[in-house]
């Protein structure tokens, strides 16, 4: 549960949201997720909400997602989301995830051992997370004996929910002189300009990748859809480059990544104004 929309400072960035805007814009579809799709999990975020850390807020991990909606399943952090040990379980947390050092090192591990050593953590607190925890794995058939449901990974009708889901989200912003869709008559060129027409987008990296067998890129999708009649001119238009010595600070847009190049190469620049 996140409620937040940037990658800039996306680690500690306080986002300061009023009720309405969290229960009609942010929270829809994590409620839906729990009610009506009964999922066993949810991860919290990094950033902080009102203050708090998402890992360690007793108001959206308690006293929205376990109280208000019912949900029974366990919280997972985000990779390295965390940043207390006894306030992270009282507040909801059940699972931390991590990677950039030593698992003894993280919260709840051997500080959250020397924390119910020293009476900071009780043993009825560490009893409802474990309690989670094996409610799920039994459901998932994980532990416990049964038949786990035998799944599938990029089938057909994959495919066609993804291609559904796809149709049904795109949001039309203007359509100046009704310019879409196409009037094909009397058409008998289409220019096609720029990199992002053949380029493929899932190509996954971290957490937020996705990664497909298929991937239909607009080009091909133009070429699949209009009439053999109809001649499609395609021009790259300009090279994406990146300069390697000059690197974006820490924490901005480019996520510490190399700067773009925003110089034209005159060649793609003639062939794209030529393309009709």
């Amino acid at each position: 549960m996140r409620a937040n929309n940037q990658e800039t400072n996306r680690d500690f960035v306080d986002v300061q949201i009023d009720e309405r805007t969290l229960r009609e814009i942010y929270l829809p579809a994590f409620e839906a997720t729990v009610k009506e799709a009964k999922a066993y999990s949810i991860m919290g975020a990094y950033n902080k909400f009102r203050g708090e850390y998402l890992c360690e807020n007793d108001y959206m991990l308690n006293k929205i997602l376990r109280d208000e909606w019912g949900f029974k399943g366990i919280v997972v952090s985000d990779w390295a989301a965390v940043h207390s040990t006894a306030k992270s379980l009282k507040s909801g947390l059940d699972i931390e995830m991590g990677t950039p050092k030593p698992f003894n090192e993280f919260f709840l591990a051997d500080k959250l051992i020397a924390a119910v050593k020293s009476g900071e953590v009780s043993e009825k607190e560490i009893d409802l997370h474990v309690k989670r925890i094996l409610r799920v794995l039994f459901q998932v058939k994980a532990m416990g004996g049964g038949e786990r449901a035998k799944g599938s990974i990029a089938t057909e009708a994959h495919y066609q929910d993804a291609y559904k889901i796809a149709t049904e989200a795109i949001v039309l912003l203007k359509n100046e002189n009704n310019a879409l869709p196409l009037k094909l008559d009397g058409v008998k060129s289409i220019a096609v300009i720029g990199n992002n027409a053949t380029k493929k987008n899932a190509l996954g990296g971290f957490g937020a990748g996705v990664k497909t067998k298929r991937e239909v890129t607009p080009l091909e999708g133009l070429k699949n859809r209009l009439p053999a009649s109809v001649k499609i001119n395609y021009a790259e238009g300009y090279l994406e480059r990146y300069d390697k010595k000059n690197r974006g600070n820490l924490g901005n847009i480019t996520a510490n990544g190399p700067v773009t190049i925003d110089e034209l190469d005159p060649a793609k620049v003639k062939e794209a104004v030529e393309a009709d």
